[in-house]
């Protein structure tokens, strides 16, 4: 599926109709059964509790002018939360969980491939000549906007958890190499934003793992030495090169933009264009939130905004590239608590059974959840990745992991 699809087409209706599927049969056989099965887990109740909040956002939406089409398409991205019932009632065991972990990833190594192949078959490292503008860099999402799938993001760090739990040391060197692989695509897509969140969510699942006692310093010092090698290999790769200095420069325009404003000094013509823009964007959503400050204005709400791009015209949007001020303009204060409650308890569950638990094979599957739900969630407060369906999938997965499992030592 595309990122944010724009019409439904025949890849759409077959997602739409699995998904349909999938919950009618669920309902179904809960209903045969004369019970609705749902987790007993303040997660559950937090999720229940914000599709209630995305269902009484219809009559706002339509009273401020919002259409029922426009609303459904802000709904549509939020539906394949609600998987978390399915997989919470079904999945029981490490393995189920761990299978379904497993399938992000090498659909994320799939995704990454093709990132990886764009930019060696467009020779991205090479500068083009614009009459207008002179010779610039392209980026590969101006090519290939799936190259900020949150499932690249998410399997890197799955691939990440396996290498540091597992035992052998063949399948630990080719799990690291899985996860570097990843990382690199990451990287090639010269996100500061998402750069920034895998690193710091590498080294707090590190630190984590490290914590417990489930990884042995000197066995991950030769491990991380193994990934210095590799990244020392690719720095003075030729090709690599313009990278780097691409990363410095968008670091430079980041750091100038922020001492600009630290100044009270106008960063419209030395701050960083893609920064600017969405603090505009945030802008604008936070005075639709004034508003409305309770209920915000209703899922599917748009807002007119200038070009990201310099150019002429406008154009409309329902997004903002941050999850936090996305929900204060649409669900207004009512949906943005629900949400943060939904976060903290998540948060909470799972460093109470992580720390209760036993088994290391379960461990390992509560990290990987963990720690992928909280990049995807850190990511969502620089980028609009919330609004897309894949974001919203494994979200749904990972919620249900955390509220299902049982401590072995509890049971």
């Amino acid at each position: 599926l595309p990122q944010a699809p724009q019409e439904i087409g025949f890849r759409e209706l077959a997602f739409l109709a699995i998904l349909g599927t999938t919950l009618a049969a669920w309902l179904f056989k809960s209903l045969l059964a004369r019970r609705l099965t749902v987790p007993a887990s303040p997660i559950a109740v937090a999720l229940i509790a914000l599709f209630g909040v995305f269902l009484f956002s219809l009559p706002i939406a339509l009273a401020r002018g919002t259409t029922l089409y426009e609303w459904a398409r802000g709904l549509a991205p939020f539906v394949p939360m609600l998987v978390f019932f399915v997989i919470a009632t079904e999945a029981r065991d490490a393995r189920a969980y761990r299978r379904l972990l497993w399938a992000f990833l090498l659909i994320g190594g799939g995704l990454a491939g093709q990132t990886v192949f764009t930019f060696w078959q467009e020779h991205l490292w090479e500068p083009v000549f614009i009459p207008e503008v002179g010779p610039i860099y392209r980026r590969i999402t101006w090519i290939f906007d799936a190259a900020t799938s949150p499932l690249i993001l998410a399997g890197a760090i799955i691939a990440l958890v396996e290498a540091l739990f597992e035992q052998g040391w063949l399948k630990r060197l080719a799990f690291w190499g899985v996860a570097f692989f990843l990382s690199g695509a990451i990287v090639l897509t010269l996100s500061r934003s998402e750069i920034a969140v895998l690193i710091s969510i590498a080294i707090s699942t590190i630190f984590i793992v490290l914590l417990k006692g489930r990884l042995r310093l000197t066995r991950l010092a030769w491990q991380l030495g193994l990934v210095g090698l590799l990244l020392v290999a690719i720095v003075v790769a030729e090709p690599a090169s313009p990278i780097w200095e691409l990363i410095q420069s968008r670091g430079q325009a980041l750091v100038s933009t922020v001492l600009n404003f630290w100044d009270a000094q106008s960063p419209s013509s030395t701050g960083d264009v893609n920064i600017l823009a969405r603090l505009d964007e945030i802008r604008i959503a936070l005075e639709a939130f004034a508003k409305q400050p309770l209920v915000g204005q209703g899922l599917g709400y748009s807002y007119e905004v200038p070009p990201a791009i310099l150019g002429e015209g406008t154009f409309r949007v329902q997004y903002v590239h941050n999850i936090i001020a996305y929900f204060l303009m649409t669900t207004g204060l009512l949906g943005t608590s629900v949400f943060v409650i939904l976060v903290v308890i998540a948060s909470f569950v799972f460093w109470h059974k992580y720390w209760r638990e036993t088994s290391t094979e379960w461990d390992r599957v509560l990290v990987a959840a963990g720690s992928t739900l909280a990049a995807l969630w850190l990511y969502a407060l620089f980028f609009a990745v919330f609004r897309t369906l894949s974001f919203n999938l494994v979200v749904g997965v990972t919620l249900a992991l955390l509220a299902s499992h049982c401590p072995v030592r509890a049971r």
